[in-house]
């Protein structure tokens, strides 16, 4: 297993080597841009948003294979694309969409576990009491010692998804690398990511805080204020997550080798 500096030195002599790695993502942004689209219709924002986010995860299936071309040394191409697309877009739609399908299922339990438990009258009122309230009003409102004790077991609740859907992430992180590179069907790919992760706990666990830590901060500097730093800022998650998803595929070529692939691209 390869150190966790040799396989970002790698993923960033990659990405510099190969600037066409920009372009998939920069489509599969404007793809999803789509679907924040103001349309009359809530029918015809639905399908907008399906297909925007469905053409990002069919864009993604090329990217990925093109980082598989470039990770052997050689021309990440549209051939490469193409190719990537025609072969494994089904798998990765169809991971993608059980995963959400997994999420969705998690929250709609917790969701009747609360309204049992709680009922969501009170969250209703509770929200109704607050949508009026000023800045100032609804910081102090949402104090925990002023929390109804309803609503605070519905905070924690919705706690007890969030880390559920992180930690379901964490497990499959390499998943799509694995069925784009490999050529594995998602469920497979799945199974093995859990490998993976598990294997290389240490490992991936560094490179997911590290991926978290440069996101949050491309965010906070989008967020920041002027349209310069909003730029600097949008262009910093471009590159968090090109060179991430680069990283992640380099882990899979590591744990997963081609056979005969020797080349080794560093900066």
């Amino acid at each position: 297993m390869r150190s966790a500096a040799d396989l970002m030195a790698t993923a960033r002599g990659t990405l510099a080597k190969w600037p066409a790695l920009w372009l998939p993502p920069i489509l599969m942004n404007m793809a999803q841009s789509l679907s924040g689209i103001p349309l009359t219709s809530l029918p015809a924002q639905v399908v907008t948003g399906i297909s925007a986010n469905l053409g990002a995860m069919i864009i993604n299936a090329g990217w990925l294979a093109m980082i598989g071309v470039a990770l052997t040394g050689e021309k990440p191409t549209f051939e490469a694309f193409s190719s990537g697309i025609n072969r494994r877009w089904g798998a990765i739609v169809s991971g993608s969409l059980v995963f959400v399908l997994l999420l969705a299922l998690m929250l709609a339990g917790l969701v009747w576990y609360g309204d049992t438990q709680y009922g969501t009258t009170t969250l209703r009122e509770w929200y109704q009491s607050i949508e009026k309230l000023t800045a100032a009003e609804l910081n102090a409102a949402l104090q925990p010692e002023k929390l109804p004790a309803a609503i605070k077991s519905w905070m924690y609740l919705l706690m007890l998804w969030m880390t559920a859907a992180a930690g379901l992430t964490f497990l499959l992180l390499y998943w799509q690398p694995l069925v784009v590179l490999r050529d594995m069907p998602w469920w497979t790919a799945w199974a093995a990511s859990i490998r993976m992760v598990v294997t290389r706990f240490v490992q991936t666990l560094g490179f997911a805080l590290f991926h978290l830590i440069a996101f949050a901060a491309g965010l906070s500097i989008t967020a920041g204020g002027g349209p310069i730093l909003a730029l600097f800022g949008l262009t910093m998650l471009l590159f968090v997550s090109i060179f991430f998803k680069i990283l992640y595929a380099t882990v899979v070529d590591d744990a997963y080798p081609a056979p005969g692939a020797t080349v080794d691209v560093k900066a």
